[in-house]
């Protein structure tokens, strides 16, 4: 499969809220950002505000059958996180999930940010026989 990682557009919207919601069982899409009414406009009002401020980037990996995947990028004082990253079903092993974050790093490196870092959130205690993330 060949796409291409890009900047989103603000007519991506409704696909891209759609691809972080739907990776969420139902019950708990209802509690998230991407799950609520307006979320879509929310998103197009970020990109087409396309400043220094904004608090989020959104990139998607496109192919020939339309957007095929889809991340958020979000500013911290250190650099920037992924927030959310969705892969269409239908395009899932194929590679869509790892371009996309590569592409998206790369992109969002030329942000007017510090440059990307990655870090992880400890949300559950270590229990005996769990592996470390630090």
């Amino acid at each position: 499969m060949t796409i291409e990682i890009q900047s989103a557009q603000p007519a991506d919207t409704a696909e891209i809220a759609a691809l972080f919601a739907g990776g969420f069982r139902p019950e708990v899409t209802q509690l998230l950002v991407h799950g609520c009414h307006g979320a879509a406009e929310r998103i197009r009002m970020q990109l087409a505000s396309a400043s220094a401020c904004a608090e989020s980037a959104y990139f998607v990996a496109r192919s020939f059958r339309g957007i095929a995947g889809a991340a958020e990028m979000r500013k911290r004082p250190d650099g920037l996180f992924l927030n959310y990253i969705g892969v269409r079903l239908d395009c899932r092993g194929h590679g869509v999930g790892t371009a996309l974050l590569s592409g998206a790093v790369t992109l969002a490196a030329v942000l007017p940010v510090n440059l990307p870092s990655m870090s992880f959130t400890r949300t559950q205690p270590r229990s005996a026989g769990t592996a470390a993330l630090d």
